[in-house]
């Protein structure tokens, strides 16, 4: 099993003594991987550095600053695990921030995980769920377990709301599961998210650092038994395989053309 968090460390993680907290429930609780959303911090932080002396790997979006100045930059996500991560090249969305990571856990499947943060303090628009949309599509092209996490500021615990239907829905259009949580604000309401693509177990712990509570989420991929064995190949099977680099795109768009994936007329009505 694998064991990731998310949570939100307002109030700078900078602060050393939160940091240092940060890092005692990481190794307290043996979690994988730890997923903050507005953490206040800078390219240049601190956090940073030290985080990575600890011996984490570490990727992180700091909101980009408007004013070059000593004030507060709000915003920001910041990610950190003992596995291997990298940063997929996602496009930066207007409506809330975002950073994709590629997790390769050792001898496991790597996962997608993809971390938002969308304000509370801007109203919520139908661009945030075109936005939204772009980002699950370009995910679903990884041959990978998605995992979306993190605070989206829309009360899920309002199963009438229309943003909440509308975020459901899309989520689910995605093959996504959208967890179910309980309150994960200090004043009640589900404000932030755990969606996967494989099934989890989720809890809500409240680690004393933010107004908002961290979601502990454990992927069960290791204990699900599958149907069948993938089949075992023949030592004298023969493999084709074309190299990228003498791929003529000329004609792999004249044969696309030409095949029934552009030639909606000709689709199956499933």
């Amino acid at each position: 099993m694998s064991q990731k968090l998310h949570t939100r460390t307002s109030h700078s993680m900078s602060h050393e003594h939160k940091l240092d907290d940060v890092i005692e429930f990481v190794h307290d609780n043996a979690v994988d991987v730890i997923c903050l959303t507005e953490t206040w911090h800078d390219y240049d932080s601190t956090a940073v550095s030290r985080l990575r002396a600890s011996g984490f790997n570490v990727v992180d979006r700091p909101r980009p600053r408007i004013r070059q100045d000593l004030s507060v930059n709000h915003g920001g996500i910041l990610l950190f695990s003992s596995f291997q991560l990298s940063i997929l090249p996602f496009a930066s969305p207007s409506s809330f921030e975002l950073l994709v990571v590629r997790v390769v856990f050792g001898h496991r499947p790597a996962a997608i995980v993809a971390v938002i943060y969308r304000p509370g303090s801007t109203p919520i628009q139908q661009r945030f769920f075109e936005d939204l949309t772009s980002v699950l599509e370009r995910a679903a092209t990884y041959a990978a377990p998605i995992y979306v996490v993190g605070d989206v500021n829309i009360r899920l615990d309002r199963a009438n709301d229309p943003h909440t239907i509308q975020f459901q829905s899309l989520m689910a259009s995605f093959n996504l599961s959208v967890q179910a949580t309980g309150a994960t604000h200090a004043r009640g309401g589900t404000l932030d998210v755990v969606a996967s693509s494989e099934p989890v177990t989720v809890s809500v712990v409240d680690v004393g650092l933010s107004d908002h509570h961290a979601i502990r989420w454990q992927s069960l991929d290791g204990d699900v038994q599958r149907s069948a064995p993938p089949p075992t190949r023949s030592s004298s099977a023969v493999k084709l395989v074309r190299p990228w680099r003498r791929l003529d795109l000329d004609d792999f768009r004249s044969a696309l053309i030409s095949s029934r994936l552009c030639q909606p007329d000709s689709w199956p009505v499933d």
